[in-house]
């Protein structure tokens, strides 16, 4: 039987650039795709005259939202963060004209008694990392799609519902095995591929897609977003992408069987113009549960007096973005083991439990359960902000472990590549200076939750591990350059001595016998004086002996571990 016992979720726009909106709070689900970016200037055919432009997050937000959200990090974070990064969003008026503009109906996975609800997504979003230093440069750059999903109001949503949606939007690649597609599926079938086709009463959706296509389902939703030209004042439309990323993309992602041998020549593992840069099928999840009592709601559903959020079951599944049971809510809310329970203290930060306000972070998703207040707004706002650094850290140190792994793979000797080296190092070395912040806020509730979720986003460990293979990799590179000076400096003593010996000698034995040599120039070897082959057999027996001696005491032969092969 269907359970009749749910937790009900606070539902409406949580968008605080909306007046009516701003410090209501309700739920929400944000979800945050990296992608490399390399922006050109081009005369671009910009679609249904779609575009992003940029934010101006002094006129988007209050005032005082603002100000608060600029003086809660240090200078130099809110200068990574705000200045040197690019915020753009496609506009209202764009936006209105998409498959999304008027809600998608999701259909929910579990046995609740309940067949579906509506979900709407507000206005795309990118943050494109690095833009002003960096949009011209031939390296690939770190971008982020952010697409913030919430339910209208004037509708019933639980948090099992909040679940389901979580484990299966966030998907943008097929993780191989068939229950999964088939649940995609049932979940996501009214779910648009195209996000503004030229028909608004007909457009391609989840549904539609056949099982051999499946790929196409988890991955188009997000590429085709990334297609969409910038627009940056009055300048020339920047393309981020290729103008067919999606198809190569696709291409790609399928594996061996979607490209020909010839096309998969030096890509395996590569993806198409290394534009698809996260080793992983999830987006990330950011994700609010607005309760009216926040963590007290679940108390209450629990008929318990534990208040610690690691021992609830829709805490743990919430925090892991894992599916709900199958079997309704009370099923999810004590379907957990000591393993996850333990696994969910390490990642959740306990200031506010006894108030109810529960925040959680992992390397796949920040979560919190609130009471409405203007606390979801920092949630939205601020937090966020700091974790998509830490985001944009993690991918920047894969992106150089996986940078030093190829140059180490595509050439036969590694101090071939010293050029190629300099370039990584000098890009770490400045990457270093700019992101590891000695302290990124003095606001001591930031600083706890930027610790806990730096841990579990394992920044440090990898920046560590990644340090030390670049300092190797360098000391390498010297002691096989010392060692080439050293053999060419031996390679010179061991042809310069014998002829310094052998100029040296005939110097002290024919410095008085000029007249020899007019006998030579003549032509009279024959009347030569006896004394100049004197000197001669002198020179040849002498010279290889002094030669020997000097060599075997002023010069070593090279270390053979740094001859440069291995």
């Amino acid at each position: 039987m269907p359970d009749k016992r749910h937790i009900k979720l606070i539902c409406g726009n949580p968008d605080p650039d909306d007046p009516e909106a701003k410090y209501k709070g309700c739920s929400f689900s944000r979800f945050v795709f990296p992608f490399g970016y390399k922006a050109e200037k081009k005369d671009v055919n910009i679609n249904n005259n779609v575009s992003y432009e940029e934010i101006k997050h002094e006129e988007g937000l209050s005032n005082d939202l603002f100000i608060q959200r600029i003086k809660y990090f240090t200078s130099e974070t809110g200068s990574v963060i705000y200045d040197n990064a690019l915020w753009v969003e496609i506009p209202v008026n764009q936006w209105d004209k998409s498959a999304w503009s008027k809600g998608i109906s999701f259909m929910n996975c579990n046995n609740v008694g309940k067949k579906a609800f509506c979900v709407r997504m507000s206005r795309p979003r990118l943050v494109l990392f690095d833009w002003k230093e960096r949009k011209n440069s031939s390296r690939n750059n770190i971008g982020f799609l952010i697409l913030d999903l919430w339910f209208p109001e004037g509708q019933e949503v639980i948090l099992d519902d909040l679940l389901c949606l979580n484990e299966y939007f966030r998907c943008f690649d097929y993780p191989g095995f068939t229950e999964h597609w088939t649940k995609y599926r049932q979940a996501m079938e009214n779910v648009p591929l195209e996000y503004f086709p030229e028909d608004p009463d007909k457009f391609p959706r989840v549904k539609d897609v056949e099982d051999g296509d499946k790929h196409q389902a988890y991955l188009q939703r997000w590429t085709k977003l990334l297609e969409i030209p910038v627009k940056v004042g009055n300048e020339t439309p920047y393309r981020l992408v290729p103008e067919d990323f999606s198809h190569e993309a696709l291409q790609w992602i399928k594996g061996p069987s979607g490209y020909v041998q010839e096309e998969m020549k030096g890509k395996r593992g590569n993806s198409p113009n290394n534009h698809l840069i996260y080793n992983d099928f999830r987006a990330y999840v950011w994700c609010a549960a607005v309760l009216k009592e926040g963590g007290m709601g679940l108390q209450k559903f629990s008929y318990t007096s534990q208040h610690r959020p690691f021992e609830f079951g829709h805490w743990v599944k919430l925090l892991n973005v894992d599916s709900p049971n199958e079997n309704g809510p009370s099923e999810t809310a004590r379907a957990i083991s000591e393993f996850e329970k333990k696994w969910a203290r390490e990642r959740t930060y306990r200031r506010w439990e006894d108030c109810g306000n529960w925040y959680g972070f992992n390397y796949h998703a920040g979560v919190a359960v609130l009471k409405p207040s203007v606390f979801v707004t920092h949630f939205m706002t601020i937090y966020f902000d700091m974790i998509l650094l830490l985001f944009y850290l993690r991918i920047r140190l894969f992106g150089f472990s996986n940078e030093l792994s190829s140059l180490c793979r595509k050439i036969e000797r590694l101090e071939d590549a010293r050029k190629e080296f300099k370039d990584l190092r000098n890009h770490f070395s400045r990457f270093t200076i700019l992101y590891q912040f000695p302290l990124l806020s003095n606001q001591q509730q930031a600083i706890e939750m930027y610790e806990i979720a730096r841990e579990h986003f394992d920044v440090d460990t990898f920046f560590q591990e990644i340090k030390s293979e670049i300092d190797n990799t360098h000391e390498y590179l010297e002691s096989v350059e010392a060692n080439n000076l050293s053999r060419m400096a031996n390679l010179i003593g061991r042809v310069g001595i014998p002829l310094m010996v052998a100029s040296l000698l005939a110097g002290l034995l024919g410095m008085n016998n000029f007249h020899i040599w007019k006998n030579i120039s003549k032509g009279y070897f024959f009347n030569i004086d006896p004394e100049f082959w004197t000197a001669c057999c002198i020179i040849i027996l002498l010279t290889p002996l002094f030669s020997w001696m000097l060599i075997k005491k002023y010069l070593k032969a090279p270390d053979k571990q740094g001859d440069g092969n291995g």
